[in-house]
């Protein structure tokens, strides 16, 4: 018997184009075999990126550190302070953001107005917190200040209060050890690493594991 057909193409053509079982079960093997290596490599994945993106934005801020000490002849200050009941130094915070971007003040001081986001400290806020009367990258006339961090982002900034004092700082893209919001820190009074210029530092968790990524050979 025959088998009907349209141009030359028969249903007996159409039984043998499809799958077997056993073809479709090895299909589905291998997809799941392709899923599982994908899943297995996304950790790995995920520390990588991790680590890439805060390298990035440290090589940011240290071309716009050298920007400054080229502009200023000294390197941007920073704020070591005494750690308590210690005879250690911490320098947290610190005044890198409003330097690098630069503050604008109204006659005869302060308060300091930071260029980048209009946020404002006055005199007195800058010596409770930062230990400093003022920002050398800063004028009364706003024009006249300059930015060494023209492509920063908002995303890279965040707020710190302290001792009813809110400051905005350079942020690390990702939380810190204690799962808090991150930020660099910097040094360049006496650097411990970087003994001509400066150290600047960040501290990630990648994979349950804490990871100091800084400036200085041997840091990642």
């Amino acid at each position: 018997m025959k088998h009907l057909s349209t141009n030359g193409w028969s249903v007996a053509d159409a039984k043998r184009g499809g799958f077997t079982l056993i073809e479709l079960l090895t299909v589905i093997s291998i997809i799941g075999l392709v899923a599982g290596l994908v899943i297995g490599l996304a950790p790995a994945t995920s520390k990588k990126m991790r680590k890439s993106r805060v390298k990035s934005d440290l090589h940011q801020i240290e071309t716009a550190i050298e920007n400054y000490k080229a502009k200023f002849g000294v390197y941007p200050p920073d704020n070591q302070t005494v750690v308590p009941n210690s005879q250690s130094h911490y320098p947290f915070p610190n005044q890198l953001l409003y330097e690098l971007t630069g503050c604008a003040y109204q006659k005869p001081a302060g308060p300091f107005e930071c260029v980048f986001n209009n946020t404002t400290l006055s005199t007195s806020d800058l010596t409770k917190v930062l230990n400093t009367d003022g920002i050398q990258n800063s004028s009364d006339d706003r024009k006249e200040v300059r930015s060494f961090f023209k492509e920063l982002k908002a995303t890279q900034v965040g707020k710190y209060t302290t001792t009813g004092v809110d400051i905005y700082m350079l942020k690390v893209p990702f939380p810190g050890p204690d799962g808090a919001t991150n930020y660099w820190k910097y040094v360049s009074k006496n650097p411990t690493n970087n003994t001509q210029t400066f150290d600047l530092w960040a501290e990630i968790v990648v994979g349950g594991t804490t990871n100091l990524i800084g400036n200085w050979s041997g840091a990642e």
